[in-house]
């Protein structure tokens, strides 16, 4: 199994203090649980055009976005940003 490094962005964290604490309680997580995975790709839909060589997680009505980088033997999954699927995609 691969180690996983998790890196959150300025801009991820200001949107989960934002949010509701259960709500971002609940996406933070989701996302730890997805990156101890044998493949933490196996839950993204990668997404396409303007936002290509991108995935994203769905919780609930949230997206968390998000670059994956295979360095070596360490993946790193770089948390973009999170929010309200109305409004991620903008």
């Amino acid at each position: 199994m691969k180690k996983v490094q998790l890196q959150y962005t300025k801009t991820s964290l200001k949107d989960l203090k934002k949010l509701e604490k259960k709500t971002s309680l609940r996406i933070l997580k989701k996302i730890n649980e997805n990156s101890h995975m044998k493949n933490p790709l196996e839950r993204a839909k990668i997404l396409i055009g303007l936002f290509e060589n991108m995935y994203r997680y769905r919780v609930g009505d949230y997206r968390v976005i998000f670059k994956y980088d295979e360095a070596g033997k360490i993946i790193i999954l770089t948390v973009l940003t999170v929010k309200h699927r109305k409004e991620v995609y903008k």
